[in-house]
């Protein structure tokens, strides 16, 4: 029994991972889905079981760091870069921001960002090129 326990979790897992590979690619290429407006809603002041409610935000104690966080796209698996990158975004608050970092001038992102949030977000090209490109993605 605790054999055929293991091997259905390990399914499981290798299901859900496939999954994600499939559906973010996907669902970050739509423009007019938010994945907030699809994740299940929560009653105010509702903890997520086994978890104390946070104060003034989650519970990660990282919210008044200085700067930009700095975010990495060439260890990102390319099937759920865009995807990733994009929710990075959408939990932003205005005025907090990321540092992307590519291994290409990031065009094509830039393009999907303005279709999907018009004006919402204010990039600068920090470095560009040829060998890394780092841009500031500021929430207005």
């Amino acid at each position: 029994m605790v054999h055929a326990d293991g091997r259905l979790q390990e399914a499981a897992t290798a299901f859900l991972n496939q999954a994600n590979e499939l559906l973010l690619p996907a669902l970050a290429q739509e423009p007019t889905l938010s994945l907030a407006a699809i994740l299940p809603a929560r009653t105010a002041g509702t903890a997520l079981p086994s978890q104390a409610p946070a104060l003034g935000g989650c519970a990660c104690g990282g919210h008044d760091e200085p700067g930009l966080s700095e975010l990495d796209t060439r260890v990102i698996p390319h099937a759920i870069r865009h995807a990733t990158i994009f929710g990075a975004l959408e939990g932003l608050n205005p005025g907090k921001g990321i540092l992307l970092i590519a291994n290409h001038n990031p065009l094509p992102l830039l393009a999907q960002l303005e279709q999907r949030s018009a004006g919402k977000f204010d990039v600068t090209y920090v470095e560009n090129g040829p060998e890394l490109w780092k841009l500031s993605m500021v929430r207005n």
